[in-house]
């Protein structure tokens, strides 16, 4: 490993990790396993000067190739070559049988709008790590990728056993969906060839490596230079774990970290509780993010159920205006053109709640929904039928006038994608949201089983005099099972007035054990009051408080098994009001092998003779 740290990665990383300072950066070629997924993209292409001829020609009623070339002044195989591709794709524009050249419903809106849609192909690199089965990218983050790694530019070498290069159909469906979400909201997606493998791959990342002070502890981190060192949070995490193990199939070629001993020895040796917090944070981390997909789902979902909606109420309308025998059918035409912009409206990455036809009009030419042309003819069929739908003269006209437009909203539905939808994408959408769910309840177990483990970690605080008699207060009044309070002394000053307290914890059934007795010596005379002992003793027989003499200078205090304190404080003797300087340490969180330790000394003692009674 590069021993030799720059001052600008030891700045940058300086506070990553607490009590960590970076001490090695080393490159490696990381196994991935690579997959490529072509998606056809819908797009708007402008028709030359010789495929619009071609589609006018057409249109007037030319039907013969030969005709046709020499109107066009080209040769016939490149009007077969254009035929071709103007009948094929997304949208035929010609249709041509028996060597006849015939219209189709698209032809008319291509020529006006000079343009025509064709089908882009993309390509999305999709890499999955080939140790722990994580991806990486999904085409959103660049890496950089080798297919054969030079071992003399990058020493370091992968000896072990990968993950199954194989993935579950439902892993690959979420996987496809998350690849095609890269091309952001505004790119129409046609249709998408399913992921094909190129087998293993290498992506080069940088391996950072942090110790403290005493080498005794460490960390390791990984990075992706291609992303400005972009943090794997999810590949450190378990590639650490795998390192305190010492399974990871990696060779480093140098000892500058004493690798063969001092490496593995350190990350053997984590910060206290710091594993558990990580992983809560990766945990935490990934809740936000599948319950942000979620949400994404979700609004898609009920985008496309309005969607979907709109498309049946547009259809309807239409047959509705066919059966309609008189100028009435203006009334559906009207409502088929208000189903068809809620329709473009529903696919807005920001739907409107503009109600009006013209307003929504004006907001859909705005959010590219529609091109100019397409807007104004359009606006066109609506001021027709603002101009016809209540006339009440020549009603043959007004059905004619119906007709007509209902006839120019068929081809611009079908120009503008209505009834392209796959189907069964809402049965699909559903079995994603329930994965989803599914998901999420995992996690949410994963994620209270570390918050439990978590509260069972003590965590430690300092206190000062006069928060003691504070703490021994609630101490008295929150315990549930068991309290354990040890001092040498015990003065009726400071005992009566949590002689209340105790009374209420022993009715409760609370079992209290007190501690105390200094050993006798010419420099502790100094006793406790015979009145105080007489009042716990009498309090004793009750069977569930216990007066132990244990010969101490310990200053304990032990609430059930959630709290424990050691302190130079004397909880039975002193009352923290003069100014003198007495210090504690706090221990909250589960402590149950410490006050067993101090019930079975107790336990032991009070049941040897002359030891469980007597005056200190």
């Amino acid at each position: 490993m590069q021993s030799d740290v720059s001052e600008q990665w030891r700045e940058q990383y300086s506070s990553f990790f607490e009590g960590l300072t970076l001490s090695a950066v080393e490159e490696i070629n990381w196994p991935v396993h690579r997959l490529t997924l072509t998606a056809h993209l819908r797009q708007s292409a402008e028709l030359d000067a010789l495929e619009e001829g071609l589609l006018r020609l057409v249109d007037a009623g030319i039907d013969s190739p030969d005709d046709l070339s020499t109107l066009l002044g080209c040769s016939s195989a490149y009007v077969e070559t254009m035929g071709r591709y103007l009948q094929t794709g997304v949208t035929p524009y010609v249709s041509v049988a028996d060597g006849k050249w015939t219209p189709t419903s698209a032809t008319k809106t291509s020529i006006a709008a000079r343009e025509r849609i064709i089908l882009v192909s993309e390509e999305r690199d999709l890499l999955r790590d080939g140790l722990f089965g994580f991806w990486l990218t999904h085409g959103d983050t660049r890496f950089r990728v080798t297919e054969a790694p030079n071992s003399e530019r990058s020493p370091s070498r992968w000896l072990g056993t990968l993950v199954n290069p194989e993935i579950a159909t439902e892993d690959l469906q979420d996987t496809c969906q998350r690849a095609l979400d890269t091309f952001g909201p505004d790119v129409e997606i046609h249709s998408y060839d399913e992921p094909q493998s190129l087998g293993l791959a290498w992506v080069l990342v940088r391996l950072l490596y942090f110790q403290s002070e005493d080498r005794k502890t460490g960390r390791v981190l990984l990075v992706n230079p291609e992303s400005e060192n972009q943090p794997l949070d999810d590949l450190s995490y378990q590639f650490e774990q795998m390192l305190r193990n010492r399974s990871v199939p990696l060779y480093f070629p140098d000892d500058a970290l004493g690798t063969a001993s001092a490496f593995w020895d350190s990350l053997k040796q984590p910060m206290v509780g710091y594993s558990v917090r990580e992983n809560l944070a990766l945990v935490e981390n990934d809740l936000k993010e599948t319950r942000q997909e979620l949400d994404v789902l979700m609004v898609g979902r009920g985008k496309s159920e309005q969607s979907a909606l709109a498309e049946k109420l547009f259809r309807e309308n239409l047959a509705l205006e066919q059966r309609i025998s008189s100028g009435e059918a203006l009334i559906a035409v009207d409502d088929a053109v208000t189903a068809l912009l809620n329709w473009l409206n529903c696919r807005l990455p920001s739907p409107t709640n503009v109600k009006t036809q013209s307003g929504l009009l004006n907001y859909l030419r705005d959010g590219k929904a529609l091109a100019k042309d397409q807007h104004e003819r359009l606006q066109h069929i609506v001021l027709t039928l603002e101009q016809n739908i209540d006339k009440a003269a020549n009603d043959a006209e007004r059905k004619q006038t119906a007709d007509r437009l209902g006839a120019l909203l068929a081809l611009m539905a079908n120009e503008l994608g209505l009834g392209h939808t796959e189907e069964g994408e809402a049965t699909k959408d559903t079995e994603r949201i329930k994965r989803y769910e599914e998901a999420i309840a995992e996690r949410d177990a994963v994620h209270q089983q570390l918050l439990d483990r978590i509260a069972e970690m003590p965590t430690s605080e300092l206190i000062e005099s006069k928060e003691h008699p504070p703490l021994l207060a609630r101490a008295l009044k929150e315990a549930d099972k068991s309290l354990i309070v040890i001092s040498p002394w015990i003065k009726m000053r400071v005992l009566r007035p949590l002689l209340p307290a105790i009374d209420g914890l022993l009715a409760r059934g609370c079992e209290i054990w007190i501690g105390y007795g200094m050993p006798k010596s010419r420099h502790h005379q100094d006793t406790s009051d015979p009145d105080a002992i007489a009042s716990l003793r009498e309090r004793e027989r009750a069977g569930l408080l216990h007066l132990v003499q244990l010969t101490t200078h310990e200053k304990v205090l032990i609430l059930d098994d959630r709290l424990f304190v050691s302190s130079s404080f004397n909880w039975l003797s002193y009352t923290g009001g003069d100014g003198r300087r007495e210090t504690g340490t706090v221990l909250r969180g589960r402590v149950s092998h410490m006050r067993d330790r101090f019930l079975k000394d107790m336990k032991n003692i009070a049941s040897t003779p002359d030891r469980g009674s007597g005056l200190g």
